[in-house]
């Protein structure tokens, strides 16, 4: 090509940090860097449309503003696509698709419209199978990822996670998130959140993001997750996949790293999320890192972007003039396929924020009942913080009073003791003449104690004598019965023997 190309990018929204709001971004910067001239349009402007001016790359919610028309539209989104090719009649488009669900992603069927772009195999297969797309019009090109930005984390993971964080809009959500929390409290694992549900948003994701040993995500948030090297486990409120490995990419990356239109595996429950954390491998993480920014960088998805530009172009150049008629009538045919489901989706949504209103309105009902109760619980606590006031006051006055009575009592006893201080230096000698005493007393007291230990000695030996004299009298009486019973049995036998002597005198007596 001659000249660098003028693209005008569409996107519904270039205000926060949605996923399709952040591949305008990123591929706006790119197509700069390479000598490209992006404009973006939106009818819906803010923080992110700040953010790309400071880079010098112009945006617009006015297409009247744009007076020199683009070699070529980015569309994305239907209602802004359709708005940037009835402006400028006589440009091409190449058409990239983000989603099969949403109205917003629903195909522009021009024929100024020459290529779509899907980011992934299930948008590949809505075109085909329900938008009517021929296959020789489409590309897949995979979501991608800045590996300038997202840096592999230079720490590895650890052997096992201790800090999880969710980056994905609706899995940020109160229900989802305490189903999250739970199971990670279980295990001891720490969980933050961050997105737009989350009410977090990350202006750096590729810093905030690099500490986490767990990411649950979907789409290119899930793709800067691998690439800094973290765990990703992929999930969304309607059911969880488990972590990306080698043996799954292939599948997760067909995917854009969602469950697509499958049914997810499994619904979001405590046990489920428990069992994703558990199967936590940090070598799979890493072999799957590497693998992503082998094959996810931005660089080569923009050579593919910008060669399918050159390629639309040159096909567009070469092609024949369209009838205007027939290009109207399928715009009529697309504003009409517009009107239906704008009007339906929403009246759908009017019906779903009457439902939220009616809802709110209960709760605003009990919340009034709540602030009733909560006012009279509160004019009860204030009066009872008035009568604990008064008691305050009370017990302060009685304190004071004491305080006084105290001081009182501690005057006094000053003087007590000063006045023992004065007759205790006029005592000094009779403190002399008692310590005398003292000591004479003291002396004779150890004088007693040794006579009365003298007399229990001398007692104890009069005991002693005693009790031998004791025992002697008592062998000397044994020795006497012991004499005197030898004594009498002498007595008896001399006794017997006189008898004798006197019958034989008797008997001699007789004779003569």
């Amino acid at each position: 090509m001659g000249k660098p190309l003028r693209i005008l990018m569409t996107n519904a929204f270039v205000a926060s940090r949605s996923g399709s709001e952040l591949y305008v971004r990123d591929v706006a910067l790119a197509l700069q860097a390479r000598g490209y001239q992006p404009v973006i349009f939106s009818t819906r402007l803010g923080e992110l449309a700040e953010e790309l001016r400071r880079h010098s790359i112009m945006v617009t919610d006015d297409l009247s503003k744009i007076s020199e028309p683009p070699d070529l539209i980015h569309g994305q989104h239907h209602l802004e696509t359709m708005a940037a090719l009835l402006h400028f009649p006589n440009v091409p488009c190449l058409a990239v698709i983000h989603g099969w669900l949403p109205w917003q992603e629903m195909p522009v069927h021009l024929p100024r419209v020459r290529h779509y772009v899907a980011v992934s195999q299930t948008v590949y297969d809505s075109l085909t199978s329900e938008r009517g797309i021929s296959p020789e019009q489409i590309t897949i090109l995979p979501n991608f990822v800045d590996l300038d930005r997202f840096q592999a984390r230079i720490v590895p993971l650890p052997a096992a996670p201790r800090r999880a964080a969710i980056f994905s809009g609706a899995l940020g959500r109160p229900e989802p998130f305490a189903i999250v929390q739970e199971a990670c409290q279980q295990r001891g694992i720490s969980l933050d959140a961050f997105g737009i549900q989350a009410g977090n948003m990350l202006t750096n994701p590729e810093k905030a993001l690099a500490s986490y040993d767990i990411v649950f995500s979907i789409g290119r948030a899930a793709i800067e997750c691998l690439a800094l090297g973290t765990a990703v486990i992929v999930a969304r409120p309607s059911g969880i996949a488990g972590q990306v490995t080698r043996a799954n990419y292939e599948a997760f990356r067909g995917l854009n790293f969602d469950f697509g239109a499958k049914a997810p595996p499994q619904p979001l429950t405590v046990e489920a999320v428990g069992a994703a954390l558990d199967a936590y491998d940090p070598i799979e993480a890493h072999e799957v890192s590497q693998r992503v920014r082998a094959e996810a960088d931005i660089s080569g998805a923009v050579d593919r972007l910008t060669a399918l530009y050159d390629q639309v172009v040159q096909d567009w150049a070469t092609h024949a003039p369209i009838d205007p008629l027939v290009e109207m009538r399928l715009t009529s045919a697309c504003l009409t396929w517009f009107t239906s489901h704008y009007v339906e989706s929403y009246v759908q949504q009017i019906g779903r924020l009457e439902h939220e209103s009616m809802a709110r309105h209960q709760l605003l009902e009990q919340a009034k009942l709540y602030i009733t109760k909560v006012e009279q619980e509160a004019e009860e606590r204030a009066q009872e913080i008035a009568e604990a006031r008064d008691y305050v006051r009370r017990i302060e006055q009685e304190s004071f009073a004491r305080v006084k009575f105290i001081e009182d009592l501690q005057n006094h006893a000053d003087s007590l003791e000063r006045a023992l201080e004065e007759r205790l230096a006029t005592t000094d000698n009779a403190q002399a003449l008692v310590h005398d005493m003292t000591t004479q007393i003291t002396q004779l007291q150890e004088k007693l104690a040794a006579a009365e230990q003298r007399e229990q000695a001398h007692t104890a030996e009069l005991a002693d004598q005693q009790a031998a004299f004791a025992a002697q009298q008592q062998a000397l009486i044994k020795q006497h019965q012991a004499e005197q019973k030898a004594l009498e049995a002498r007595l008896a036998e001399a006794q017997t023997v006189i008898d004798r002597l006197q019958r034989k005198l008797a008997y001699y007596r007789d004779l003569v």
